[in-house]
């Protein structure tokens, strides 16, 4: 005779736990929690996990009896909560601090800021500071964007070589599928337009299909920008596929 056992549903203990020491003011666990509702882009994030989330950034953040380093994480990530919610102002007040200490994901969002005119006049200067700065402690992101200010010529004169070498260092030192996709995408239009690098479709053709199944992947997890970007890289790859049956 076989026994059917009846299986418990056990909660999660060690979030239970990460919950209950945040409550008590343990600094890691506070970013920790922070961090993952910030990493949730869904839609379903609530209005009362985001006022958690910038509570306990908010403590660890202005809290000086910490090292620099957390607390300038913390900043950056406080930042970001409001670039998000487009509160571009108090996200740049936050960058800055953190840039100021030294945290190079701040430099790079400042970058953005000042490039696209968020909560800032248009600088191109400043842009192409920020992401230099940023650029020069490896962070991928900024590696990327400082080749499109040589691609596009903006602040500096356009320099398509420079434009190649920091798009190819940027595919090196990406840590995260977003990165990897705008990237690839940048790479794939250098081969396929001849810039910076000899014209090669094939390469181009191996990029951009890389580059457009992580865009798709992106779209299905709703990632910021993620639809805009995805028609571009298909249009670019029916060139690119175009071209290839023509030299046939």
């Amino acid at each position: 005779m076989f026994w059917r056992v009846k299986m418990e549903i056990r909660p999660d203990y060690r979030n239970l736990l990460t919950f209950e020491v945040a409550e008590m003011g343990l600094p890691d666990a506070m970013v920790d929690i922070a961090a993952n509702i910030f990493d949730d882009f869904s839609p379903e994030r609530s209005d009362e996990e985001v006022t958690l989330m910038r509570k306990y950034l908010n403590d660890v953040a202005e809290n000086e009896c910490l090292p620099l380093k957390k607390r300038a994480y913390t900043q950056m990530l406080l930042g970001s909560s409001y670039y998000f919610a487009e509160d571009y102002e108090e996200a740049i007040k936050w960058y800055e601090l953190a840039a100021q200490n030294n945290n190079f994901r701040a430099m790079c969002y400042l970058g953005y800021c000042h490039l696209y005119g968020n909560g800032t006049p248009v600088n191109y200067k400043k842009a192409y500071e920020f992401f230099a700065k940023s650029a020069y402690f490896g962070y991928a992101n900024a590696m990327y964007k400082l080749g499109d200010m040589y691609y596009y010529g903006n602040h500096v004169e356009k320099d398509e070589n420079a434009a190649f070498f920091w798009y190819s260092e940027a595919n090196l030192n990406h840590t995260h599928g977003l990165d990897e996709a705008d990237i690839l995408l940048r790479l794939g239009r250098c081969y396929h337009y001849g810039h910076g690098v000899m014209k090669d479709n094939k390469k181009a053709l191996e990029l951009l299909s890389k580059a457009e199944v992580l865009f798709i992947h992106m779209v299905e997890a709703e990632a910021p920008f993620s639809r805009i970007t995805l028609p571009k890289v298909t249009e670019l790859l029916e060139n690119v596929r175009k071209e290839i049956y023509e030299e046939l």
